[in-house]
């Protein structure tokens, strides 16, 4: 009912002052939540993986794109943690995060290519550590796979 009265000229009464008129839209961000997950990034990709994610009943449940508060900015402790660089898994960031903030309930595509089923509008950032190992072991699987070697210092 949200998106139909925003659709007619109404404001998006789901849209919190953090995320802008522009970015949002019409799409209906479910209620604020805090979720405990890892920040995955690399080159035109951000998402945010937790279980505790809603259900999406897509093909990539758990997994919304990443996006940091639209008012503040990233937190500088996820930013420091996110550049981290990880032995034999090049250009990649890892995070283990509790964050505050809304998830999309407007089913669709975001994110870089649309390559998401949900996103993730960050309000605040409660905590950052580094990544848990077995996702570190799974990129850099991935990065041995495609015959990657150490990644080189002048890319980080």
């Amino acid at each position: 009912m949200l998106e139909v009265l925003c659709e007619a000229g109404l404001p998006n009464f789901s849209r919190p002052p953090s995320v802008s008129k522009e970015t949002l839209g019409c799409v209906i961000l479910a209620r604020k939540g805090r979720y405990r997950g890892v920040v995955e990034t690399a080159f035109e990709y951000s998402v945010l993986i937790s279980a505790e994610l809603p259900p999406t009943g897509g093909v990539r449940p758990g997994r919304a794109w990443f996006t940091c508060n639209q008012v503040t900015g990233c937190d500088p402790r996820l930013d420091a943690q996110l550049d981290q660089p990880i032995p034999r898994a090049c250009l990649v960031g890892l995070a283990s995060v509790t964050v505050d903030g809304w998830v999309t309930e407007t089913p669709g595509g975001y994110g870089h290519l649309n390559a998401s089923e949900r996103q993730f509008y960050t309000d605040r950032v409660i905590s950052v550590d580094p990544p848990p190992p077995d996702s570190v072991e799974e990129h850099q699987r991935i990065w041995t796979e495609i015959g990657g070697g150490e990644c080189p210092e002048y890319l980080w």
